[in-house]
């Protein structure tokens, strides 16, 4: 079975909307769906733009989710900002010790690895835009 990535953002839409809060910047209509178009994953075209606007916006909320600050700051690192990187680096839990990029990658996948809870699927994901 192939995930269906487009039909998943359809449904975190439609929860949140029903079930919901109503924050348009939560990890149901923010941080998920930017996993998604930042990297392209399964039927979704990749659009980092969307994606890094929709990971600014839970970056802004009172509880930003680590995984949307760890991708603001890839972006960062590959747009060659140091100082802006390390801004979002510190906002991580310290208890994480992200300190660069190395560091990031490592705890990026291992964010993933838990999200999915399934190994054979991850494998077939870029999880690095």
């Amino acid at each position: 079975n192939k995930t269906d990535f487009s039909k998943a953002i359809s449904k975190m839409y439609e929860f949140e909307k029903y079930w919901g809060k109503g924050s348009s910047n939560n990890n149901f209509v923010a941080t998920y769906p930017a996993l998604i178009y930042y990297n392209g994953w399964g039927n979704v075209d990749q659009n980092k733009d969307l994606a890094l606007s929709l990971f600014k916006k839970n970056s802004n909320s009172k509880y930003p989710n680590e995984i949307s600050l760890a991708y603001l700051a890839l972006d960062s690192f590959n747009n060659n900002d140091k100082n802006k990187a390390q801004n979002y680096l510190k906002k991580i839990d310290e208890k994480k010790k992200v300190t660069d990029l190395v560091s990031l990658k490592k705890f990026i996948k291992k964010w993933i690895d838990d999200w999915f809870k399934n190994p054979e699927l991850v494998k077939t994901l870029d999880i690095y835009g």
